[in-house]
């Protein structure tokens, strides 16, 4: 991702945990798509903001969905 003025993980998070509330796994599925989108119409910065996004929605899918008391190694 190209360097940014701000930090935009906050909101890449509100949207991850707004998409996953929304879509539960799914959500996963609709952030791919975007990103080929963002691709296919050679969007760099549209792109960038779906992968930040994506990234952030991975996180949240993974802490949502592991069982209490798991430790990841």
């Amino acid at each position: 991702m190209r360097p940014q003025e701000f930090d935009p993980t906050i909101y890449y998070r509100i949207a991850a945990r707004n998409l996953y509330r929304l879509y539960g796994q799914d959500a996963l599925m609709l952030c791919d798509r975007a990103l080929s989108k963002m691709q296919a119409l050679g969007d760099p910065e549209g792109f960038d903001i779906w992968l930040g996004i994506h990234k952030a929605l991975v996180e949240t899918t993974v802490a949502e969905e592991r069982p209490r008391g798991a430790t990841l190694h």
